[in-house]
């Protein structure tokens, strides 16, 4: 856990140092009465005593109510210098037994008052840790009291801004949408003044329509009839004239035809002729084979002339001519 700063924890530190416990004392307690004192027990006195000297019954109380003043007159009777009788007890002797038993029992009360002080000193030692505990334990509790409210307190201050900032932002969303909606509003506006004039327009197409319909339809009805037939008898001359032509056409193509196929047929002819004459050679030719080898090995081959590469070279290649088809 984080500590907190010296300037918030000192405050704390001395008003828990300084704690006022008067509003939980009980001021209207009434304390109970003490018992009266006992004095200590005195031996009975001899007659002896009784008449020699014996202090009154007002000097005896006031020995056990105070017994300094009892000593001072015991002393003041023995300055007498009176001789005591056998068999009689001195005043001395009774005085100092009732010494010894004041002092036995102030050393009771002493010792007595010795254990009170150390069990009050325990139990305010005790008091103490309790009290000790339980300002620590409340110191703690305020100290997280404390950064618990600081940690609210930073929470509502970042909270209220982010509240603050959606605010604004919708406020401008809202204030965009209410533009947005205005330019709509207007477009709207707009078309709608648009189409109430085409409305309008259309209206008077309808009614110049009706009128046209009531009094020049059926004039123009019979002018598109006879315009129509007119339209079909002309389809039906051209349909007409076109068919002429092409007939004509096509016999001249026919003319053209036979004649080129005439002409074939004369090539044709011919070319057989010919090679007719030529397989005759060839046969003529295969008899005299080997009589045209011999006479060729005899003869000295013919001389050639050299050819190079700046000389130019004609081919003579026999090629077929195509039939003018």
């Amino acid at each position: 856990m984080t500590t907190l700063p010296n300037h918030v924890v000192f405050p704390f530190k001395e008003c828990f140092q300084k704690v006022d416990y008067s509003r939980w004392e009980r001021y209207g307690r009434r304390r109970a009465p003490l018992p009266p004192a006992r004095g200590p027990a005195v031996p009975p006195k001899s007659d002896a005593y009784r008449h020699r000297g014996a202090p009154s019954v007002h000097q005896q109380n006031n020995t056990r109510v105070a017994p300094d003043e009892s000593l001072r007159s015991l002393v003041r009777h023995s300055g007498r210098k009176e001789m005591v009788k056998v068999g009689v007890i001195s005043p001395w002797n009774e005085n100092g037994k009732i010494l010894k038993m004041l002092i036995q029992s102030r050393k009771t009360a002493v010792e007595e008052l010795e254990r009170h002080c150390a069990h009050l000193l325990a139990v305010n030692f005790q008091q103490l840790g309790e009290i000790a505990r339980t300002e620590r334990c409340s110191f703690s509790c305020a100290q997280d009291s404390i950064l618990q409210h600081e940690k609210l307190k930073r929470s509502i201050i970042a909270l209220k801004g982010w509240s603050q900032r959606e605010v604004k932002k919708a406020k401008v969303e809202l204030e965009d949408a209410e533009r947005e909606a205005k330019e709509a509003i207007c477009e709207l506006q707009r078309q709608l003044a648009e189409v109430e004039l085409q409305v309008v327009k259309a209206r008077g197409e309808v009614n110049s329509l009706r009128t046209y319909k009531y009094r020049q339809y059926h004039v123009n009805e019979s002018r598109i009839a006879q315009l129509r037939r007119e339209i079909e008898q002309v389809k039906e001359m051209r349909k007409l004239s076109s068919v002429s032509l092409s007939l004509s056409t096509t016999t001249a193509e026919n003319d053209r035809i036979r004649r080129e196929t005439d002409f074939h047929k004369k090539v044709i002819k011919e070319l057989e002729e010919t090679s007719k004459e030529v397989e005759e050679d060839i046969k003529q030719l295969q008899l005299s084979g080997a009589s045209v080898s011999e006479d060729v090995s005899h003869q000295s081959p013919p001389r050639t002339h050299k050819c190079t590469p700046d000389m130019d070279v004609n081919l003579d290649i026999p090629r077929e001519e195509w039939l003018p088809i």
